[in-house]
């Protein structure tokens, strides 16, 4: 190749490469380094709360629940298409209820319609119930503002409890020759007494119902004071052989929030000694919802049975668990009704005290007294066991249940009286050392089941 032509080629490429190098912008130095972001918050702030239902649209439920309870009437009156206690007329209302959200906006709205419904009872009672219901999902600032509201209700129509007439049983009982005209008398009589004694538990029941709420909306307001008064209903109930005692306490125990200051606080009230009194018992409450209505005799209320210690230490044991304590061991069906056995007889103790008191014999009162306070001693020991499965009674033989062998030792022991005589502190002892005699009596399956177990 001709070396000009070389040379000039080389150039040609020196220049370009000089042109591309102008053209190329200067280096620059690296960014400086920058911060990292801040860590946000891993738990995110908890949603504004549901607005509540409005005036106009609480207004329309409230008009809409007046015309299902003239539906509700046809159904559950006397003669009706008879439907189980927790019978809903409407479905969709149930959905529309269950929707509902109320809001410390709308408690003035809510407390207008509750005061606007006029209907008879127990029809009024009806709506005011059902108006009440979304309360349970409500914030305890909700049910803060509405529990006034709602005690003044319950105080109200607790007042309509109704009990049933006196009646002259003669107009409803067929004499022993009657003519036709005489039987259709006889007949509307009877349809008469019972239609009006089933209102009677139509209301009561409705009436029950609303005292539940009041109940609820106590536990719902998260309230130190709102506690001790649903706990002192709770006491006075149950003192006075009421069956609402226990819709009180299980509204308790069902409460939320539940945390460990409020559990424990529960835990240290009067219902501790109320759950020692009553651990081995079970009782009977008078109820006005329950009723055995007579054509021609005279109807009654008819009493609830109730496994009270079961129930109390149950409810206790949330509590417990609430508040990191170790569960209490519930007591055994067949322990609870060998104590009411016993109890059964305390009645004919009484009695044969007072007789020998009046008498003046004195071996007949100390044998009394003996007998009265191996009772107590029985419970405590009882108690000490309650847990157990005690075995039956053999079948086939005259042999004593195992209860029944604890409960002659008791009363055979011949020393309870004089230690009660010498003082409270001498009676534990007694009563604590029999109670461990009883105990060690058991057999080794028994014995673990009384045992308290340890918690994690």
């Amino acid at each position: 190749m001709n070396t000009r032509i070389v040379a000039a080629c080389c150039l040609v490429m020196f220049l370009s490469v000089g042109v591309c190098a102008q053209d190329a912008p200067p280096a620059q130095d690296p960014p400086p380094a920058q911060d990292p972001p801040p860590a946000q918050d891993p738990t995110p702030a908890p949603p504004p709360p549901p607005p509540g239902i409005g005036k106009a649209e609480l207004e329309k439920i409230t008009k809409d629940l007046e015309a299902e309870s003239a539906e509700w009437d046809k159904i559950t009156r006397y003669g009706g298409r008879w439907k189980p206690d927790n019978f809903r007329v409407s479905p969709e209302m149930d959905k529309r209820l269950a929707g509902v959200v109320y809001s410390k906006q709308s408690v003035p709205a809510l407390q207008a319609c509750l005061a606007s419904v006029k209907l008879k009872s127990p029809l009024d009672i009806y709506v005011i119930n059902r108006l009440l219901e979304p309360l349970a999902n409500a914030t305890p600032e909700v049910n803060k503002a509405m529990l006034p509201t709602v005690e003044a209700l319950d105080k109200r129509f607790q007042g309509k409890l109704a009990v049933f007439k006196p009646v002259d049983l003669k107009q409803y009982k067929f004499p022993t020759n009657f003519s036709f005209a005489e039987e259709q008398k006889i007949q509307k009589n009877q349809e008469r007494k019972m239609s009006a004694e089933h209102e009677v538990v139509r209301i009561n029941r409705q009436v029950t119902e609303l005292g539940r709420q009041f109940y609820r909306t106590l536990a719902l307001c998260n309230d130190p004071q709102a506690d001790k008064k649903l706990i002192d209903q709770i006491e006075t109930l149950e003192r006075q052989n009421r069956a609402p005692w226990v819709d009180a306490l299980n509204a308790l125990s069902r409460a939320t929030p539940m945390d460990e200051t409020r559990a424990t606080a529960i835990l240290k009230s009067k219902l501790a000694t109320m759950e020692d009194a009553l651990y081995v018992q079970s009782k009977k409450y008078t109820s006005r919802t329950q009723a055995a209505i007579q054509r021609d005799e005279v109807s009654t209320f008819k009493d609830e049975p109730m496994d009270t210690g079961i129930v109390l230490t149950t409810a206790m044991n949330n509590f417990r668990k609430a508040a990191k304590q170790p569960p209490r061991l519930v007591p055994t069906r067949v322990v609870m009704q060998a104590v009411n056995l016993e109890l059964a007889k305390l009645p004919a103790m009484n009695k044969a005290r007072d007789d020998a008191r009046r008498t003046g014999n004195k071996p007949a009162y100390d044998a009394a007294m003996e007998q009265l306070a191996a009772l107590e001693a029985l419970q405590i020991a009882f108690a000490r066991v309650a847990a157990a499965e005690l075995r039956p009674a053999p079948p086939g033989t005259k042999n004593p249940s195992q209860a029944q062998e604890i409960a002659t030792r008791a009363y055979e022991h011949g020393k309870f009286a004089a230690a009660k005589a010498a003082g409270a502190k001498e009676f534990k002892k007694a009563c604590d050392d029999f109670a461990e005699q009883i105990f060690n009596s058991l057999d080794a399956g028994q014995k673990a089941a009384c045992t308290p177990k340890t918690v994690e």
